[in-house]
């Protein structure tokens, strides 16, 4: 579960919110979280682990149901960011594993956003 932090300490953060809330309204949401995540994972390179979008792409190709009729669901067992389940584009069941619950929540929300539903 997720900590929600009380009303008042999240005023500080106020005019942000507002301006990711803009950002979205212009962009669309999942524009906007990508955006967003891609300039926080810019601000920590060494906190994170990073598959590329060619090999991301390249497993994806393989693990496609293209490839075979055991191949309907992927699982990435150290899902990260969610770059490999994110680049996987036939419709089949994706499976995550993370350690890290905070990283977890961002890719269940990067997931969720791409997703179309």
């Amino acid at each position: 579960p997720v900590n929600t932090p009380p009303a008042a300490d999240l005023l500080p953060s106020v005019p942000l919110l507002r301006a990711a809330a803009e950002l979205a309204a212009g962009t669309g949401a999942c524009e906007a979280f990508e955006f967003l995540l891609g300039r926080h994972l810019d601000a920590n390179p060494r906190q994170y682990t990073l598959t590329p979008q060619g090999p991301a792409e390249l497993m994806a190709a393989l693990a496609s149901p293209a490839a075979g009729p055991a191949a309907r669901t992927v699982l990435d067992p150290a899902s990260g960011t969610g770059s490999l389940l994110r680049a996987v584009r036939e419709p089949v069941a994706l499976h995550a594993q993370e350690s890290d619950p905070e990283l977890a929540a961002l890719t269940a929300l990067r997931l969720a956003l791409n997703s179309g539903a």
